[in-house]
């Protein structure tokens, strides 16, 4: 009886909060495709998440607990800086890097 009230007890608990993110964006240059870049965060140098230039597009995806400052290099000319939070990102470098899509970015 005991192990059926707890099981009753947890099967009430609200679920946990979906803490996922996706970074898209666009390049203007085809030369770096197939090139792997990096998601980077600002505060410790922490490479968080990497990914293919395919088709002169990116997607990162993966889960995030804080929201932080974070960076991605494509050559020495070619970065963005965004805030990772949870939500869609869109990050293009055809428009001078400006991220959109969730609230801090947005206000950034």
């Amino acid at each position: 009886m005991l192990v059926g009230g707890m099981a009753m007890l947890c099967a009430c608990q609200p679920s946990q909060q979906n803490n996922s993110y996706t970074v898209t964006g666009e390049l203007d240059d085809s030369t770096h495709n197939g090139k792997k870049i990096y998601v980077m965060r600002y505060d410790d140098e922490t490479m968080i998440d990497s990914t293919i230039i395919d088709g002169n597009k990116f997607v990162f995806k993966g889960q995030v607990d804080t929201a932080a400052l974070c960076r991605i290099d494509v050559d020495r000319h070619t970065f963005a800086n965004f805030i990772l939070e949870v939500g869609d990102i869109k990050v293009n470098f055809k428009d001078y890097a400006q991220p959109s899509g969730t609230p801090q970015n947005d206000a950034m």
